[in-house]
Order: structure tokens, then sequence, then C-alpha cells
């Protein structure tokens, strides 16, 4: 189902005389990499798998490499580096992962989708599917279907794909089109573009199950809950800053930028440093009656704000509680805005 390129990763610990190796995959794909693992070791490399969670190539296992003296990680399913190229001299390989799809029965389908409605189409998808991605393009362009893409300033990230935290290429498109298409499973990325494009009708078409969805009702929900976060947030006189020690995580600057501005409004801070952000953490220490500045993924306080105990903000919302913005002026970009 998934290409793991084997070989590649053979020749990379070989160039790099390594005989061990720390094999790191998200959770939906650790089921497939039995065949991997004993094609390693029947090369006589020394594999351990992570058995942590990773959520992409920002949440490298470095900590657990550290701890086992291991050098080299191998990380599947992301692309990478995201934040963080180089962690103590580990160094790291980023192999996609690429899923094999049905192009011919994905690209019939976008094409009855858009014909009669959409005349031009704004086109990304994920790295699992980019090798895929031209097939399809040119599938359209046959049916005389105007389709242009654009590219992330993130140097790793190749055109026409995006990540959950960054949807960037979104705004380097050739021309304004009539519709944008994300062709990934669920609707975790269309979301990314629809919070940063929100101007725009986004629809996520899901290559495994061929459906189409208008990510629409969604951004209209996540509107309003970051709304209600923000305006409940306002009040509040005591705040926890959330730090993420995951390197691609680590904000801390912009923790440190944020708890001075807090205290210089008389708000009292508690910052709770933590690998993973859960919310048992925050219950444990029985912390009531706190605003939450969430400097880690932003992703947490827009997909999982159930996490926090009470309404959190993202580090580009701080601006709306400390009076630097006016909530009138909000808009849902500010919640993957990185910086204050």
């Amino acid at each position: 189902m998934y290409s793991f390129e084997e070989d590649r990763i053979l020749r990379w610990l070989r160039s790099e005389n390594v005989n061990e190796v720390l094999l790191q995959v998200p959770d939906g794909i650790k089921p497939y990499i039995g065949g991997l693992v004993n094609f390693l070791v029947e090369n006589d490399i020394s594999v351990f798998v992570s058995g942590s969670h990773t959520w992409g190539g920002c949440d490298i296992a470095f900590n657990e490499a550290i701890s086992i003296g291991i050098r080299h990680i191998v990380h599947i399913g992301h692309h990478g580096p995201v934040r963080v190229a180089n962690f103590r001299g580990i160094k790291v390989l980023f192999i996609p992962g690429y899923y094999e799809i049905d192009t011919e029965k994905v690209s019939v389908l976008l094409i009855d989708f858009l014909r009669g409605k959409y005349n031009s189409i704004g086109l990304f998808t994920t790295i699992q599917h980019y090798r895929d991605f031209k097939k399809i393009v040119n599938e359209l362009e046959k049916q005389k279907i105007r389709v242009y893409t654009g590219k992330s300033p993130d140097p790793f990230l190749p055109r026409g794909v995006i990540i959950g935290c960054d949807p960037r290429a979104s705004d380097y498109l050739e021309k304004d089109v009539d519709v944008i298409v994300v062709i990934a499973g669920g609707i975790f990325h269309a979301l990314s573009i629809g919070l940063w494009r929100s101007e725009k009708k986004v629809f996520s078409l899901d290559p495994y199950i061929l459906k189409i969805k208008d990510v629409t009702p969604s951004i209209r929900k996540i509107l309003s809950l970051r709304l209600h976060n923000i305006i409940n947030a306002i009040d509040k006189e005591k705040f926890i800053i959330v730090i993420s020690t995951k390197p691609g995580q680590f904000f801390f600057s912009q923790a440190k930028k944020i708890e001075k501005m807090l205290k210089k409004h008389g708000k009292k801070v508690l910052k709770i440093i933590t690998e993973e952000v859960r919310r048992e953490t925050f219950i444990n220490m029985r912390v009531n009656d706190y605003g939450y500045i969430n400097s880690a993924c932003p992703r947490l306080s827009i997909d999982d704000p159930e996490i926090f105990p009470g309404p959190v903000v993202n580090i580009g919302e701080a601006k709306y509680i400390l009076g630097i913005a006016k909530i009138e002026e909000y808009s849902l970009r500010d919640c993957l805005i990185l910086n204050i």
C-alpha cells in the first residue's frame, strides 16, 4: 500500500557507515512497516521502532534516539524537516511513504464535480499523494479545466503540497481561482487552507473513499469556537503558557514575549513545559480559572480544544487578549500564525 523506498534507506545508512536506526512512523502507517523492518534486519541493520505518536515533520523522536545512543532516524509519512533540521547532531531521513491511489477514479470524480460549476481550480495535496499529483493535473487539463497551484516558502515542501500548519502555498496561486480542492484523507489538510483562505470555497477530496466534502461548515464552527475562546480569555486574570519541548514546536522566545506582555497588563502567569500536551497534565495540577496560551502546535487548539480545561488562544491570537488588536479585526489566519 505504501512505498517505503527500502533501497534508498539502506543506501543512506550505508553511506553514513551505521548499522542501527530508529524508525519513526505515524500510527496509521505502523501496521504496514513489517516488510521494511525485515528488509533492514536481513541487511544487518539493528532496528528500533518508536512507539510514540508523531503528528508531523515537526515532531521527531530526538529524545528517544538520544536515550539509546542512536544518531540516525528514518521518519516516514511526513515531509521535513519542519522548523528543525538538526538536533544535537542527530540526522534524519524523511521518507514520504507514498500511497498509490487510483488516479483515474480520482480524476473522474474531480472532473464530474467541477463540470458546469467551476471553470478554474486551485489544487493541492499531501506528501503521500504527491507522486500521483501531476497525473491528476494532466487529466484535468486534458478536459480543458484550468488548474493552478502554488508553493509554500518552506524550501522542503514541494509545489502543490501543504501541511496542517502551513497552507501558505495557497497564497501563491498563479491566478485567482473559482474553488480550491485538497486531495487528502479526511478534512484535516483542507481545513488548513480553509482557515488560511476563508474567503474561498474549499473542498476535500478523500482518495481512499472517493468522496468530496465541503469544509465550509467546519470552518464556520471553528470560527465560532475561536471567537468564543478569545472572548472568554480576555476576562481571565491568570494564564498558563503551554510550552512544548518538541524541537519543531518549541516557540520559547514567543512564549517569553507573551509572558512579559501579560505581566505588563497585570496578569499572573504560570508556565508549563511538556513534551506531549495532554489534558491530564492540567487536571492533575488542579489549575482552575486559568486562560491558556498554546505555544505548541497550533492545531491542538483548533482540532482538540478539549485538551485545555479553560479558554485557549494560540500565539497569533494572543494580541486580542493583550489589547494589541480588537476582536472585530479577527482573522482565522491568526490561529495558524506562529509569532506575535
